[in-house]
């Protein structure tokens, strides 16, 4: 299984490696291209808000399980293409410290995050995230989500034939107590979890883009930034089981809008989607508009190797 895993992520990397090698036609090396000025609108500075409210966007602190073994995607391999692939130890033991110095330094701004608070996509680490976010900040938090907060290492949602990196998402979502328990059960029940069989507390371990929405939606819920509620506002039947839960909670006044959330249901969990709005401005009256997008979400499902080569899939770290 271990020599299987190599092969795969070296097919993997070797399409990293061939997609950031190719020619740049905007790279001041290539051939110059010109670009017609007309299609865009420069400005020196953002416009200006009327009674603009303090905020602080930060993102990719990428919060680490450290209570288990490297994964495939750490292995020595992967950080000969990509010189990250390795992540320091200081930066998985002291980035909570980090985000919480920087939160406590602007503590009465309106926090705004804009992605991979997680590195590997485990419910541990969205614990730590909302732990530090809300002892940390006068104000509720908000986020819109990147890659890495619910797909593994942010490349892969974990099924089909790539069904290795799933066994292995499990692995890297082991907790400090799953293995203190581990080592209380009978020798049987060691014996399995040696020979590769995942109990269901390891699979639980491990956050898919739907159990995210659910987590943040309860977050928005019991924080009172907005009521959502907590079953569908709408159900969409669509073909071939392309069916849809849109949930939608609004306030008519504050900094929190709307949310609106698409659940696409069955087989294409990774088309679902969030977006937020939010008023920039203190002014109630004219409020200045402002939208967090989701680019997390992909038509076809997010795999490694076929998303590396584009075969009807996407690649979520590429």
């Amino acid at each position: 299984m271990q020599i299987l895993k190599c092969f795969v992520l070296s097919l993997t990397l070797s399409a990293c490696a061939s997609s950031t090698n190719s020619i740049d036609p905007y790279h001041p090396s290539s051939k110059s291209v010109e670009v017609d000025s007309s299609r865009f609108i420069r400005h020196r500075s953002f416009p200006k808000i009327n009674e603009s409210r303090p905020l602080l966007f930060i993102a990719d602190n990428q919060f680490h399980n450290i209570h288990t073994d490297a994964s495939v995607f750490g292995m020595r391999i992967s950080d000969i293409v990509s010189r990250v692939a390795i992540r320091p130890a200081a930066l998985n033991l002291y980035s909570p410290n980090l985000l919480e110095f920087i939160l406590r330094k602007n503590k009465d701004h309106n926090v705004i995050h804009l992605g991979d608070a997680l590195n590997v996509g485990c419910r541990n680490e969205w614990d730590q995230f909302t732990e530090v976010m809300s002892q940390s900040v006068n104000n509720n938090w908000i986020m819109t989500p990147g890659n890495h907060d619910f797909y593994f290492y942010g490349i892969t949602s974990g099924g089909w034939w790539h069904d290795i990196f799933r066994s292995s998402w499990e692995d890297g979502c082991v907790t400090h107590l799953d293995t203190e328990a581990r080592t209380k059960k009978p020798k049987q029940l060691n014996e399995a979890a040696e020979t590769g069989k995942k109990s269901q507390d390891a699979n639980n371990n491990v956050l898919t883009k739907h159990q995210f929405l659910d987590q943040y939606l309860r977050h928005l819920r019991t924080s009172n930034i907005i009521n959502v509620p907590s079953t569908p506002t709408m159900k969409i039947k669509g073909m071939l089981g392309a069916d849809v839960d849109i949930t939608t909670a609004v306030n008519t006044d504050g900094f929190y809008r709307k949310v609106v959330v698409h659940k696409y249901t069955n087989l294409r969990k990774h088309r679902s989607f969030i977006t937020q709005f939010v008023n920039l401005s203190t002014d109630e009256k004219s409020p200045t508009v402002g939208v967090l997008v989701d680019t997390t979400n992909y038509y076809f499902e997010p795999t490694n190797i076929r998303g590396a080569f584009g075969l009807l899939s996407h690649n979520a770290g590429l």
